[in-house]
């Protein structure tokens, strides 16, 4: 049995690009497959990436992966050469062929509001909210929603990890952590404007550490707080890599997102490290997580947003229980149930 994997999704920028290629690397390791292919282009060289080639090694390590290089040639040439028996592809529905099985895993980034399910086999959501976004099909019997699947980095830090890392960040204050996963600054903007009206309603040192996953943003980034009036408390700090954001992430306070596509990825994430989260409640998301966060109105209410990040601030007692739902969440993802059923679809 052959797959081949739509290699044009990958975008060596984004952390999500490190994201689906853990959950391949996953999927390589319980599947019992005679060839792996990940279909590519001259100019995309996965190992050139430093964030990402360690995965791809996971990957290279089973015994029939390579990749194969889509340069003058169809995909029914290459389905025919490479006796292609199953086509997988993350966000992308046009990647599909008549003559093979058909999966598409989608995580919301990058994917139209309406999709054209008609020459797809399987489809999984990675995201609920990513599912919820969509405008049709939502009923469809080829649709699974398999939000769960987590990567390693995210875990807690032991009291001395923590320590080191408020001391190499914010000079041994306690900070709060954002993670911009998109390109859009908008998303910064709205936590600047909940900062700057916690630094006026609190009298406090805590800092706020806005993790960027894209370098080309940084210049951006720094422009917006140039003439900002807490910008003394902030800090921005770019990462290659899943490893460092997961660091950061667990070494704070409390995670804040403003996310509201990959906003169930995020959280799973935000909750293996095992502190209080601040997340939108898009969706009613946080019944789906038995109110383990603390959720604020999804509207764009930035003074919401604020007064819950003074609500955790304020309550040391309410920080301790939100640790205690984080670590429950954390204990009931369903990573295996979603590797199992992706598995099951190339049976």
């Amino acid at each position: 049995m052959n797959i081949a994997i739509n290699g044009f999704d990958f975008d060596q920028n984004s952390l999500f690009t490190e994201y689906k290629l853990s959950l391949l690397a996953a999927i390589a390791q319980r599947q019992i497959l005679d060839h792996f292919y990940i279909i590519t282009h001259t100019s995309f060289t996965i190992t050139s990436s430093k964030n990402i080639s360690f995965i791809e090694l996971k990957i290279s390590k089973h015994q029939g992966f390579s990749k194969i290089i889509w340069q003058n040639i169809t995909l029914p040439s290459i389905i025919k050469k490479y006796k292609i028996d199953y086509l997988l592809s993350f966000d992308n529905p046009n990647f599909n062929h008549k003559k093979t099985k058909n999966i598409l895993l989608a995580t919301g980034s990058f994917h139209p509001k309406k999709y054209d399910f008609s020459n797809i086999d399987k489809i999984g959501f990675l995201s609920q909210t990513a599912y919820f976004n969509i405008e049709n099909n939502a009923n469809d019997a080829k649709i699974t929603v398999l939000s769960g699947f987590t990567l390693p980095e995210y875990k807690p830090l032991l009291f001395d990890q923590k320590e080191h890392i408020l001391l190499d960040l914010t000079e041994g204050k306690e900070y709060f952590s954002f993670t911009n996963w998109t390109d859009d600054t908008q998303e910064i903007i709205t936590i600047l404007k909940a900062f700057s009206i916690f630094k006026k309603k609190q009298t406090s040192t805590w800092k706020l550490v806005i993790i960027l996953h894209n370098p080309a943003i940084e210049a951006q980034v720094y422009t917006l707080i140039k003439n900002y009036k807490y910008k003394a408390d902030i800090k921005i700090t770019v990462v290659e890599n899943h490893a460092k954001a997961a660091e950061i992430i667990a070494g704070s306070y409390c995670y804040i997102t403003t996310n509201e596509i990959q906003t169930d990825i995020v959280l799973h994430q935000a909750f293996q490290t095992c502190i209080p989260v601040i997340a939108s409640n898009i969706h009613q998301l946080n019944e789906y997580f038995n109110e383990a966060y603390i959720a604020y109105k999804h509207n764009g209410s930035i003074e919401d947003l604020a007064e819950k990040i003074i609500y955790i601030y304020k309550d040391e007692n309410l920080g301790n229980s939100y640790i205690g739902k984080s670590k429950e969440a954390a204990s009931k993802h369903n990573q295996n149930q979603v590797l199992e059923t992706i598995s099951k679809w190339m049976i």
